[in-house]
């Protein structure tokens, strides 16, 4: 695995396991614009912007603010919360690419205040130097305005010396849009996929 300076991880589904909190909150959105939302869909928007996933369910313009809203409220209730855990590798990666003295930051689809509450939690927001999510930035990924934003926060430059890691081909797409480099967790099987690794723990082998 290459070593990197900068890595910058996205936070549903790669730092995190969301899975079972997500359900209960796009049941939320969703019932806050009397639409339906089976908790087993949530595992797929989740992977994709707020703004995919209200279009494949055809949102309409009016439904759009309200749907947001209700998400942004489920996200931060106190039952979705205790329901999110780190994956096993997570604080141990984390701790130690701090300890090589790389720089780390968060992007997300997801708010910044929601991330750092949920880290909060688990003692780790003092290790991220930048947290870019849906409340600071204009675009959602897969552009590539939330990585350009962390390294501008970073004072660092677009390189190959920047990694993105995320969990969906989305977080790839954005990695290649922003120039830096991109690999794709994949805990089912890496499969055939050009820089897919298994688990955080392969960040750490170089």
């Amino acid at each position: 695995m290459k070593e990197y300076d900068v890595y910058l991880f996205d936070f549903d589904g790669t730092l995190c396991d969301t899975g079972e909190s997500l359900g209960p909150v796009f049941m939320h959105g969703f019932e806050a614009i009397g639409m339906s939302c089976k908790k087993e869909d949530a595992l797929e928007y989740m992977h994709h912007s707020l703004k995919e996933t209200a279009d494949s369910r055809g949102v309409s313009e009016e439904q759009w603010q309200p749907f947001v809203d209700a998400i942004i409220e489920a996200l931060d209730f106190e039952d979705s919360i205790k329901l999110i855990t780190l994956f096993p590798e997570t604080i141990e990666v984390i701790k130690e690419l701090k300890a090589r003295g790389k720089k780390l930051g968060i992007v997300s689809n997801n708010t910044v205040n929601h991330i750092k509450l949920v880290l909060d939690r688990f003692n780790l927001n003092d290790y991220f130097e930048v947290y870019s999510g849906s409340d600071v930035v204009n675009e959602s990924k897969p552009n590539a305005e939330p990585i350009l934003y962390a390294l501008r926060k970073l004072g660092v430059k677009v390189s190959h010396n920047v990694v993105y890691v995320g969990d969906s081909f989305q977080d790839v797409t954005c990695g290649n849009n922003a120039h830096v480099d991109a690999i794709l967790v994949k805990r089912e099987g890496t499969g055939s996929e050009i820089n897919a690794i298994k688990n955080l723990k392969e960040l750490l082998a170089y």
